[in-house]
């Protein structure tokens, strides 16, 4: 059966209540790891009776789980090689939610298979996903060198939360006019936000300043657009500033703070000008900066360029020109 882009054969997410917050003690990676790869272990041996004890959407009965899992080992056959695991924290409704992903061949397909869970402190299953990732766009532009000096679009040290080449590191690299983007956010002892995670304010990047990446000519500015609540994920790249960087590139960086962008069409900027904070809007779950090259000046047309930034510190070592790989802590030099 050959597969469709993004199989999604099941997925639930809910909102999480939590009463008293501030008294729970936040999970170890020991523990988050233990109770997820438990979890996953009791859904690929159909030991599903226990699985659904902690999923609280209690319409995926045992019955349903049961249907759920023979349908992946139709499509999907067996798990026959880990690829890659991580874990990650999200702030909802008052409430830290510990996420588990992995990566994994299987028998019946040529894609790799992501499997998603998302808990709380109480190791309730609030999310659960099992999908065959896409092949990543087809591009004629994969030894392109960019002409434009370029620097990271800000100071202090910021997390790429999606970057790289591959589907399993970077979600845009399914889209062709994305196929080479980047997520930036900051990250401190592992978090992207303090209390619980559940404002805009809450996490380090908001409000953090973007600046111009090389530079170029403004040709786009969206500013009015309402910040997300955290969670919340519409459609569209927010608010958001286009440059022309007068060679055939055009940096397209997204998810402006609402009114924060001080720069305007027919403006020139230079490399690392003060252009606007980051923000939350657009699809967007949480505050982060999007960025992006690409071959023409509309936002979801063109064609994504690779985007070589010069004379940054990645995990500690000096990158004379590079592109940001998913898992990176970078600072310009």
């Amino acid at each position: 059966m050959k597969l469709k882009y993004f199989l999604f054969i099941f997925c639930f997410l809910l909102s999480c209540q939590s009463s008293n917050p501030d008294s729970e003690t936040p999970l170890s990676e020991n523990e988050i790891y233990l109770h997820a790869n438990t979890f996953v272990k009791w859904f690929y041996s159909y030991e599903l009776d226990s699985l659904s004890l902690y999923i609280q959407d209690k319409k995926f009965t045992p019955h349903h789980l049961k249907e759920f899992r023979i349908e992946v080992n139709n499509q999907l056959g067996k798990e026959i090689e880990l690829l890659s695991d991580r874990i990650y924290f999200l702030g909802r409704d008052k409430k830290i939610i510990y996420g588990y992903v992995c990566h994994s061949r299987f028998s019946k397909t040529e894609h790799p298979v992501r499997t998603l869970l998302e808990f709380d402190n109480n190791y309730n299953i609030y999310g659960f996903q099992v999908v065959a990732l896409p092949d990543e766009a087809p591009t004629k532009f994969n030894n392109y060198q960019t002409k434009t000096e370029l620097r990271l679009p800000f100071e202090g040290e910021w997390f790429v939360a999606a970057g790289g080449r591959s589907v399993i590191d970077n979600h845009h690299a399914v889209s062709v006019d994305q196929k080479f983007a980047c997520d930036f956010l900051i990250k401190k002892n592992k978090y992207t936000f303090t209390n619980n995670g559940a404002s805009n304010e809450d996490y380090y990047c908001f409000g953090e300043k973007v600046l111009a990446p090389g530079d170029g000519i403004i040709v786009k500015v969206v500013n009015d657009i309402t910040d997300n609540k955290v969670g919340n994920m519409p459609e569209g790249a927010g608010n958001l500033i286009i440059i022309d960087h007068e060679n055939g590139e055009y940096s397209v960086l997204a998810h402006f703070k609402k009114s924060s962008i001080v720069v305007k069409v027919g403006e020139t900027v230079v490399s690392g000008q003060f252009i606007g904070l980051c923000g939350n809007s657009g699809h967007s779950s949480q505050p982060h900066l999007h960025y992006h090259l690409q071959t023409n000046p509309i936002i979801f047309t063109g064609e994504g360029l690779p985007a070589q930034f010069l004379s940054y510190i990645s995990n500690g070592n000096y990158v004379e020109k590079g592109e940001p790989s998913f898992g990176e802590t970078i600072r310009n030099e």
